[in-house]
């Protein structure tokens, strides 16, 4: 519990310009690592049953890290997002997060990340 609170009184602590920054830039880092893990998966082949499956290696990571990422940008607010290219590759990780929210029938989280690639 301890740490929580230290955490918390750390966080409040920081001005509103340095929350947005922090959760910018770690939004952007978790985005950027969720691309790598994209270009570099590997197919790997398990036997399940009796049957042998196909599936990239990292893809359940990459589906959490893309919410991960989105959270922390929505989190800054889309004031904090300056240049109209970093706009456009959030919208898009945004809509990303909204189709595997709503592939997962989470439709609740899927608007959430539609609305806020929107804006």
């Amino acid at each position: 519990f301890t740490h929580d609170l230290i955490q918390q009184s750390v966080y409040e602590g920081m001005s509103l310009d340095m929350r947005q920054s922090l959760h910018l830039q770690l939004g952007e880092y978790l985005g950027k690592m969720m691309t790598k893990k994209i270009s570099s998966a590997n197919p790997v082949t398990t036997v399940m049953g009796q049957r042998e499956q196909s599936f990239f290696a990292g893809n359940l990571v990459t589906s959490s890290l893309i919410t991960l990422a989105c959270d922390q940008i929505n989190c800054a607010g889309s004031d904090a997002v300056i240049s109209e290219s970093q706009k456009l590759v959030f919208s898009k990780w945004n809509l990303s997060a909204g189709q595997k929210m709503a592939n997962e029938s989470d439709f609740s989280a899927a608007l959430y990340y539609l609305t806020n690639g929107i804006s």
